[in-house]
């Protein structure tokens, strides 16, 4: 079955980091309500099996977890406030779920590739010549020692 992701960047932490995620286009909306500088780049076309609305319901409720109250009590679990709870909750998810399914014919977004490592470099790394000395080790140089 192919679905629609989206890739999204979201700031955390007042800025202080920023995450760039390839996430269920269902999920945007719960992951917008824990975390509001979220920016959608692009859509990514994934092929998953069918996945189930409750098994979904219950992975978001555990990854996203729920609002803290005040005295550190648990409040209402982000994708209840999102969706809603119970059958009504199952419902508009299931919605969700639906609107993001693609037809079979649809190319699959290719998974970057790793940036390829310059070889000159991973050599220069690598070469261990005389010029190069493990100054905390019992082979370094008195002269290294004194210096420290």
């Amino acid at each position: 079955m192919k679905l629609r992701y989206k890739k999204i960047e979201v700031r955390m932490q007042q800025g202080a980091s920023i995450v760039q995620i390839d996430v269920p286009e269902w999920t945007v909306p719960v992951i917008q309500a824990i975390h509001p500088e979220v920016t959608e780049i692009s859509d990514v076309v994934v092929d998953m099996p069918t996945p189930s609305v409750s098994r979904e319901m219950n992975r978001m409720k555990v990854t996203y977890g729920a609002e803290r109250e005040e005295g550190g009590f648990t409040g209402i679990a982000y994708v209840e406030a999102v969706y809603g709870q119970n059958a009504l909750g199952l419902a508009a998810l299931k919605r969700a779920m639906q609107a993001a399914v693609l037809p079979d014919s649809t190319p699959v977004t290719p998974q970057a590739l790793s940036p390829v490592l310059r070889q000159d470099l991973l050599q220069a790394i690598s070469d261990t010549s005389s010029e190069v000395s493990d100054l905390i080790g019992a082979d370094a140089d008195a002269d290294e020692l004194e210096t420290a």
